[in-house]
């Protein structure tokens, strides 16, 4: 596996720069190439809790599968080292001095635009399941009120199912069109609750027309804590305490709910023609309670060291997570270790959607945020807006030498 220098990726980012900024944008034209998308997210998964990267007691055969047949990135970097700043990252591509999401719990300011705003402008049906924390409410999740005026659908997405923040087993939801107070009761792991109902949404739309496209959001609650899993799950794990044995137990109960997810994308027959990407929101937990989350010394896997610092640092523990992508769009059986990319939503996934031919770049700004803990490493990160489509692309590395 090949690991590029800081040379190589200025020059791959230049490239970037020069392409993104004289492309252009129609979003109607190349509409019959557009694919399917669903996008997952796990809160707070670490960047070492993956059986195919070497955990020494997490199975994870489902993400395995992924990493084995889609694009895997092993070290992609999240908007932020907690979750707010990087769901809100995800759907604008901007960074939290633009969205004013500093840190979690922090609202989603109304004038952003965002993703499922642009693709529901072109006809993709688009929908968000799980957690939400983009409305500036902390604490435990609740169901999301219909005069929320941060509600999902206030952000793009025609049907949601969701609450403000983490949840656990058998939670209580809010959902889109349903009266102040009618909540409702779901039972079951709090990943397998939401999967089932993007799955049953999903097979709602194809059913009622073959031709729809679709743009789903999942966000898991797992394994935010508090934990709470299933007795079959957490029972996998004798040798650890009581929490982290809920802990782990939640994983492999998220793991089994994207099986279920990518299985039901076969039987509609649509997986080929799906976008389907998944990653956490921020690195993992500290070691000391649940080791090895940001990864542990293995030999034999190259490139497997444990990671400084854990979520809510700015060392690379708390920023980290590996992200995976499955659909015909992406490179078969190959896997990325250099250091670039906090990618969101790329000029390459623009072009996917066929987001082009029509100049319409509403402005570029660079932003370069240097922190004291990083020492030489700076986040360079670009950033272009079309139409209200948001392109990030960035460069992680010691480019000292360019200045």
């Amino acid at each position: 596996m090949k690991v590029l220098n800081q040379r190589g990726l200025a020059i791959i980012s230049l490239m970037a720069v020069c392409f993104v900024f004289c492309s252009d944008c129609d979003a109607r034209q190349g509409s019959e190439n557009r694919p399917h998308i669903v996008l997952v997210m796990a809160d707070d998964q670490g960047w070492g809790q993956t059986g195919y990267y070497g955990h020494p007691f997490l199975k994870t055969p489902h993400l395995d599968d992924m990493a084995a047949h889609g694009l895997r990135l092993d070290r992609f970097y999240a908007g932020g080292p907690v979750c707010s700043p990087t769901r809100a990252t995800v759907l604008t591509g901007r960074t939290h001095e633009r969205t004013g999401v500093m840190s979690h719990g922090y609202p989603l300011r109304l004038q952003e635009k965002t993703i499922p705003q642009a693709l529901a402008e072109v006809g993709y049906v688009t929908s968000h399941f799980g957690k939400w924390h983009l409305n500036g409410i902390r604490g435990a999740g609740i169901p999301i009120l219909p005069n929320d005026d941060r509600r999902p659908d206030a952000f793009g997405f025609s049907h949601w199912l969701s609450v403000t923040n983490f949840f656990d087993m058998h939670p209580l939801m809010g959902r889109y069109g349903k009266p102040a107070g009618d909540f409702e009761k779901k039972r079951g792991d709090s990943s397998e609750v939401v999967v089932m109902e993007a799955i049953h949404f999903l097979k709602e739309q194809i059913n009622k027309n073959p031709d729809v496209l679709t743009f789903t959001v999942i966000w898991f609650g797992t394994p935010h804590s508090p934990w709470a899993s299933l007795e079959s799950d957490s029972q996998q794990f004798p040798q650890l305490s009581f929490q982290a044995q809920r802990h782990y137990g939640e994983l492999v109960a998220m793991d089994r709910s994207i099986g279920s997810l990518r299985s039901v994308l076969q039987e509609l027959g649509i997986a080929d023609n799906t976008l389907l990407w998944f990653s956490s929101d921020n690195g993992g937990l500290p070691n000391k309670d649940f080791q090895p989350t940001v990864g542990q010394l293995n030999k034999a896997i190259d490139g497997m060291v444990p990671l400084r610092g854990s979520k809510g640092t700015l060392y690379e523990g708390g920023c980290v997570f590996r992200r995976l992508s499955n659909g015909r769009h992406e490179l078969s059986q190959k896997s990325h270790s250099f250091r670039p990319v906090q990618s969101i939503f790329s000029q390459r996934f623009s072009k996917l959607l066929g987001f082009q031919k029509k100049p319409c770049c509403r402005y570029m700004t660079v932003s370069v945020c240097v922190s004291s803990l990083m020492v030489s490493r700076i986040i360079a990160i670009s950033q272009w807006v079309f139409a209200g489509t948001a392109v990030v692309l960035g460069l992680m590395g010691d480019i000292s030498w360019l200045f």
